[in-house]
């Protein structure tokens, strides 16, 4: 895992969530998951950033919780009053946001996003498939609110 991008991920994630979503989470210094770890979330947001020479993949995984508060927040509205489809849209916006950050950051010259994707988390698919990565929790008093995870390759690929 490499520590400049986790870093790199922590501000971008921090600034997002803080001028956009008017929320702030705290950071757990997570290790990789383990290949099968269940994980405890909901949905899941992801967008590819490509540059000349390597793609980074993002994907925001988020508790329930965690996406009704930052899609209320973002929106002005009660969480209970919130569509499927608000939430989707919201996290894919998250996840464009940070990539957008993250990608501001890093040493490429230029990147360009991709549209961002989302899905709701359904099973098999709540378990860590074991990609390389590096990876960043969010919690709160509560527990689990969110796992950042950011993939890295070449651009040939």
């Amino acid at each position: 895992m490499n520590p400049q991008c986790q870093t790199a991920m922590k501000d971008a994630i921090s600034k997002v969530l803080e001028t956009m979503f008017f929320a702030t989470a705290l950071f757990e210094d997570a290790d990789e998951p383990k290949i099968g770890e269940n994980l405890p979330y909901k949905y899941e947001s992801r967008i590819d950033v490509r540059g000349a020479q390597e793609v980074m993949t993002l994907f925001c995984l988020s508790s329930d919780r965690f996406a009704r508060m930052i899609t209320a927040d973002f929106l002005g509205v009660a969480e209970d009053e919130l569509s499927l489809q608000e939430i989707a849209d919201a996290m894919k916006e998250l996840a464009n946001m940070v990539a957008g950050e993250l990608a501001s950051r890093m040493t490429e010259a230029e990147w360009r996003l991709n549209i961002p994707a989302f899905e709701e988390m359904k099973g098999a698919a709540r378990q860590y498939p074991g990609k390389s990565m590096a990876a960043i929790r969010l919690l709160d008093d509560d527990g689990p609110l969110a796992l950042a995870l950011c993939r890295w390759s070449d651009a040939g690929k």
